[in-house]
């Protein structure tokens, strides 16, 4: 209770922290892309025409790149990721990205590969080509890595089963939930055996002064029905300074 406690501190903190810097980078999540009733959890669910509409007025104000080169440009930046890759992202959220010429992230639960409702595996070969597409790594069984020793740890966060079997390289590392107390911090340096960049669950833009301090921890901002009016109106529609 007290670690809980503490963590939940800790978190709070590193919003305030990360939402103090100018937001040169946002980092979208987003899980499912459908009507709320037809979600597997709608408190993590967005319409479509919200998240079309969301991208538009993104596009228009950054440039939109793979998660992987938020590092190589000097200009506002944005990258759209999805987590745990459900089915319905194939619906229309991802032929509409590709429609558009834009990049992005899936992150891939080895396993969630088959599962009812997320990415089957022959979705996964077909798509792991396409230039637009990037496929990164966001645990094999989706736990609390904060309650697994080093070893256990590395186990985890580990792509090497999952690139070798895809045939692919993974850049970035989500944690699953992604919260301090569910992330052990003791161990986050470890990624960098593995990964370029990886992802907590905190909920804010950041600079790239911050981005070059915190690389494997670094935010994210949920995006759902919930969120929309808020994430539309702090980091987008208030903030047509940074174009």
């Amino acid at each position: 209770m007290v670690n809980r406690y503490f963590s939940a501190l800790k978190q709070r903190i590193s919003t305030l922290c990360a939402n103090s810097t100018r937001p040169d980078v946002l980092v979208l999540m987003f899980h499912e892309i459908c009507p709320s009733e037809n979600a597997y959890d709608s408190n993590f669910s967005i319409d479509f025409d919200k998240f079309k509409t969301l991208i538009f007025q993104l596009k228009s104000c950054r440039k939109i790149v793979k998660l992987s080169d938020i590092d190589v440009y000097d200009c506002p930046v944005a990258a759209i990721t999805f987590d745990d890759v459900f089915e319905n992202i194939f619906n229309e959220a991802v032929p509409f990205l590709i429609e558009n010429d834009l990049p992005f992230e899936l992150f891939v639960c080895e396993e969630f590969i088959n599962k009812r409702n997320y990415i089957k595996e022959e979705t996964l070969l077909a798509i792991k080509d396409n230039p637009l597409c990037s496929i990164s790594f966001h645990s094999k069984h989706h736990v609390f890595v904060s309650h697994l020793d080093k070893k256990q740890f590395l186990e985890e966060i580990s792509p090497d089963s999952f690139e070798s079997k895809f045939n692919l390289k993974c850049q970035c590392f989500a944690y699953p939930f992604g919260s301090f107390y569910a992330s052990h911090t003791k161990y986050i340096k470890e990624a960098e055996q593995f990964y370029k960049f990886a992802f907590s669950t905190i909920n804010s833009g950041f600079s790239f002064n911050y981005q070059a301090k915190h690389k494997f921890f670094l935010p994210r901002i949920n995006v759902s029905n919930n969120t929309f009016n808020k994430v539309m109106k702090k980091y987008i529609t208030k903030r047509k300074d940074l174009c």
